[in-house]
């Protein structure tokens, strides 16, 4: 199927990267704050899971501006108007689009059978997205309706700090490619990634080098209802598999010093790491590299701070890294999310991007124009 997707402004790379990770479109392109697609069918519905993505579409067809009405005159809406409709129309990078819905309405009001228009609660909605040059048609398929800011750190009843916003933490575990199976966070802290993970039906192991976080992660897990998880206290620098998908957020040790245990108790290994000892930062890392490397199963979607420079790290260690994108922080931290598996034999450990989109003609495309339905 041709999808059509609406991003979230507030970081367009990484909507882009969630839906190239957790849908494995083909031809896939992105054009504003759109993207569009072609979503391979075991991977149909698995948009309701995206955290940075606004709203989903089935692509009917996309054509120039000045062709707009020719394509909806010629369109076969009976093929898919069996009920009530509603048309909306919004330039995609804001202001008012030079046809107006109650113009596209009444064009497709005529060529249906018997139509029913309900503006609000129709059974279909039929979208115009207004972007440069061009229009892109779309049937509604899903709204993202997620209260995120419900599950705010801060909300939960074993609350901390350093915990991601449930927003990013969905996006972390979309970016790792787990659809079956379980998801593993080796610095799960108080949960964030896991509750997530969780809520969206997939089995998780979470632990953490504090005995108190991990009780903090399992307090929370149980607040959720979640039920398929363990969580215990482990060195990370340790794990053992299965390992299948990975999403952690690393520490940074910005204002702390990083820990590992020794003789089962914490104890110092790195002392004023962060900026201040940025080669030491990076040996924790490549450590916890080295031990991923020998039992990650499927795929990794790990969080650095940018002065560790984390791509040239995971590459460094063999890993094949498929994509990369930054979340600005504040003036001393940006976010470098790293998504990574292992190497095929033979394969690089230099990104590639696939190449590919679907063909931009001067006219317009639409699978169910006259005599050429399907």
């Amino acid at each position: 199927m041709r999808a059509l997707f609406l991003l979230s402004g507030e970081n367009i790379p990484l909507a882009s990267m969630e839906i190239r990770q957790l849908l494995a479109p083909e031809n896939f392109f992105t054009t504003g704050n759109l993207a569009l697609g072609k979503i391979p069918r075991g991977r149909a519905g698995l948009w309701r899971r995206l955290a940075f993505t606004k709203s989903a579409y089935e692509l009917l067809f996309f054509c120039s501006r000045e062709n707009i009405l020719r394509a909806v005159r010629d369109y076969c809406w009976n093929d898919i108007c069996h009920g009530s409709f509603c048309v909306r129309a919004a330039c995609a990078s804001g202001g008012s689009p030079e046809s107006g819905e109650r113009e596209l309405a009444k064009e497709i009001w005529q060529k249906v059978k018997n139509p029913n228009v309900d503006l609000q609660n129709p059974s279909l909605l039929i979208q115009f997205f207004f972007l440069g040059k061009r229009v892109y048609c779309g049937r509604l398929l899903w709204k993202n309706e997620e209260r995120f800011s419900e599950r705010n750190p801060s909300a939960r009843p074993a609350p901390h700090p350093t915990s991601l916003q449930p927003k990013l933490a969905r996006a972390l575990v979309n970016l790792s490619g787990c659809i079956s199976g379980t998801l593993t966070d080796p610095f799960c802290g108080s949960g964030g990634i896991l509750i997530e993970a969780g809520l969206m039906g997939i089995p998780v192991h979470g632990s953490d080098l504090y005995q108190e976080m991990a009780q903090r992660a399992i307090k929370n897990l149980a607040h959720y209802r979640i039920k398929d998880f363990t969580v215990k206290q482990l060195d990370a620098n340790t794990l053992r598999p299965p390992l299948g998908y990975i999403a952690c957020d690393v520490p940074y040790g910005q204002n702390a010093s990083l820990w590992a245990l020794q003789d089962g108790k914490p104890c110092k290994a790195i002392r004023g790491t962060g900026k201040n000892n940025i080669p030491a930062l990076q040996g924790f890392y490549r450590s916890f590299l080295r031990n991923l490397k020998k039992h990650l199963a499927h795929q990794a979607a790990v969080i650095f701070p940018h002065y560790a420079q984390g791509e040239a790290l995971v590459t460094e260690a063999g890993f094949a890294v498929v994509g990369m994108c930054t979340q600005f922080i504040h003036s001393t931290l940006t976010r470098e999310i790293v998504v990574f598996r292992q190497q095929k034999n033979g394969a690089s450990g230099l990104r590639t991007k696939k190449a590919g989109s679907l063909r931009h003609t001067a006219g317009y495309s639409s699978p169910r124009t006259k005599g050429n339905r399907s």
